[in-house]
């Protein structure tokens, strides 16, 4: 009997998940997706259709296939994507291509491995929304909304970020009013804004970025302030690209910054050689984001070798910044955020919400 596995969620998870286990097998498998969009592989982060959404990271660090790192990068140079989209190329020649593009990728991967796979499995698409689980011990039993039952040998979660949760000063009326917008992904809601509209977005992350970007073009009479506990936006990427291609990186068994400092059992002592080697680059005339990038590809190192009490002392005192350091525009969108800000059309603020 031909194994069943279930992969709740069809983002691009879901959808590589599916890619490397028909790939993988040694037996077919009966592989079904559960995912209430229509399209495979996009998901919240390669939903978006919109041009100034773009991937924050260029495409040779973005691909299905860990043993090709280069395959997103050959694949939308041969579909024409760069060629659509000069804007792409930063100055270094690397392409930050829009997500809607990852997108097509990851979707026109998944359907060519339905059609034809290694293992010969099967890979089905459920549109439906799984509403619970259950195991007997020797399988699951999913229950769909919409569907009748689905018993799978292997059950595969891949589900993403949901939708914002309300804070509590915006329950109650405010959340019913029709100018609150609580899905930031919602573009045909985000279409009604009215031109010279007061826009207030609660975060200043990449997600503010996506907004902010879509009003202020949109509607460049509108004036947007956007707030968050300590104000802190996302940090532009390295000018200058690495020496070392993302495969060589990622194929380190001893990553840069554990050769030159080891495995601190400290965060303080952490925070203390990243600084050092920023400093050190600064002073060479690098950039601060080589030091960054040193420690962040060595964190499946170092997190792990840390106590759980220096763990929560990382996630209550420094998470925010090494986040905004971590997640960084793209070059396109850290123009154009600087220039609405320079404009005076984006105002930020380290503001807590009190009430609404």
């Amino acid at each position: 009997m031909t194994p069943k596995v279930g992969i709740i969620g069809g983002g691009f998870t879901g959808a590589a998940v599916a890619v490397r286990l028909s790939r993988a097998s040694a037996e077919p498998l009966d592989i079904v997706i559960v995912e209430p969009s229509a399209e495979l592989g996009r998901g919240v982060a390669y939903g978006t259709k919109d041009p100034d959404h773009r991937i924050n990271g260029p495409t040779l660090t973005h691909s299905l296939y860990p043993d090709d790192v280069e395959h997103f990068d050959r694949w939308c140079r041969a579909n024409g994507v760069l060629a659509d989209d000069p804007e792409c190329l930063d100055i270094a020649g690397r392409a930050f291509v829009r997500r809607t593009a990852m997108g097509r990728y990851v979707g026109s991967e998944l359907a060519a491995h339905q059609a034809d796979n290694p293992s010969g499995s099967t890979i089905s698409h459920i549109q439906d929304r799984a509403v619970n689980a259950r195991t007997d011990g020797a399988g699951f039993t999913v229950s769909l909304a919409d569907n009748d039952d689905l018993p799978v040998d292997l059950l595969v979660v891949t589900t993403s970020n949901a939708p914002p949760a309300l804070l509590p000063p915006l329950q109650g009326a405010v959340a019913g009013h029709q100018s609150f917008y609580p899905d930031p992904w919602d573009s045909e809601r985000l279409a009604q804004i009215a031109a010279d509209a007061r826009v207030l977005i609660v975060g200043t992350g990449l997600t503010m970025a996506d907004v902010a970007i879509v009003v202020g073009r949109d509607r460049p009479a509108a004036k947007i302030t956007a707030i968050s506990r300590r104000g802190l936006l996302p940090k532009s990427q390295r000018r200058v690209p690495s020496k070392d291609s993302f495969a060589e990186v990622l194929g380190r068994a001893v990553p840069a910054f554990v050769a030159r400092h080891g495995r601190p059992s400290s965060v303080c002592a952490m925070l203390r050689a990243v600084r050092s080697d920023a400093s050190n680059n600064l002073a060479s005339g690098g950039e601060w984001q080589a030091a960054f990038d040193d420690i962040r590809d060595a964190a499946h190192q170092l997190w792990p070798a840390l106590s759980e009490q220096e763990q929560s002392r990382f996630l209550r005192h420094l998470a925010p910044w090494y986040e905004t350091h971590r997640f960084r525009y793209p070059p396109q969108v850290d123009a154009k955020i600087q220039a609405m800000m320079a404009s005076g059309q984006l105002t930020t603020r380290a503001a807590a919400l009190v009430s609404a």
